[in-house]
Formats: structure tokens, C-alpha cells, sequence
């Protein structure tokens, strides 16, 4: 058994792949097409734009980008 952090909420939770866990991953889901819908038609914006115009954290979006 492969327990680590959430990334997310910070909560203990066994490891299956993702960095989130699976109270987080729903919420993920749904920041990330939010994120991607909101890029393909601003191709050019930064992380701190697509934050203001989403609602989604900076470091949540960073994560995106790194996974």
C-alpha cells in the first residue's frame, strides 16, 4: 500500500496513479476542462490570466501543465 498526501487538500490517501485523492480528482476533472476550454480559445494567455478568468488556482494549473 503506496500512501501519500493529497496535492490538493492535503489528506492521506492510497496512491493509484493520480496525485489527488478521489474526493479531489472529481474536482480536478471539472477544473481541468474549465482550463482547457478556457486556453483553446486563449491559446496565449498566462497562468495568472487563466486563473482570473477561471477560478482555478495557480498551482492547480501548474500541476495540469506538469502532468
Amino acid at each position: 500500500m503506496d500512501l501519500r498526501n493529497c496535492r490538493r487538500c492535503g489528506k492521506l490517501f492510497n496512491f493509484k496513479g493520480h496525485s489527488v485523492c478521489v474526493g479531489c480528482l472529481v474536482k480536478d476533472e471539472e477544473d481541468y476542462l474549465v482550463v482547457r476550454e478556457y486556453i483553446s480559445s486563449h491559446p496565449k494567455s498566462s497562468v495568472v490570466e487563466i486563473s482570473q478568468e477561471t477560478g482555478v488556482d495557480p498551482s492547480t494549473i501548474n500541476r495540469f501543465l506538469r502532468e
